[in-house]
């Protein structure tokens, strides 16, 4: 038994679906199985590598719409990609959850770093008739 309580050696099992939709249109549609039950190669090198945590950031933003984001490596694990229609991307797997965390808010800094070169910040609240704007502040 491990210090967790759970038996020495024990794999859990995730199943993620993310999906976004703009204006009725499909921009992403994943699915991630890992752990007992998933179809083969989830634990392998094309998919986690070994490591123990998986995570994924969706931003959806106007601006990229007219100027997608640059696809990029971000750290060992990670890659930042332009998705059709204005949104991006990142997925990244890490040892651990911490590190899984700091990637993320690294991808999400990165991301706020190319949106303020390009044009002034804005806040939206997405709904089913696209996005509404809150609030813009000029660069």
């Amino acid at each position: 038994v491990d210090p967790r309580g759970f038996p020495a050696g024990s794999v859990g099992r995730l199943i993620s679906r993310l999906v976004l939709r703009i204006a009725g249109r499909t921009v992403l549609d994943q699915e991630l199985a890992c752990g007992p039950g998933s179809p083969g190669g989830w634990d392998g090198p094309a998919v986690l590598g070994g490591h123990r945590a998986v995570g994924q950031l969706l931003v959806v933003r106007p601006e990229f719409a007219d100027e997608p984001v640059t696809a990029q490596v971000l750290d060992e694990g990670a890659a930042l990609m332009p998705l059709a229609g204005p949104a991006a991307l990142v997925s990244a797997v890490a040892p651990d959850a911490l590190r899984l965390r700091r990637v993320l808010d690294r991808a999400l800094t990165v991301l706020d770093d190319q949106s303020a070169q390009r044009t002034s910040s804005s806040v939206y609240r997405m709904g089913k008739e696209g996005p509404t704007p809150l609030f813009t502040e000029s660069p």
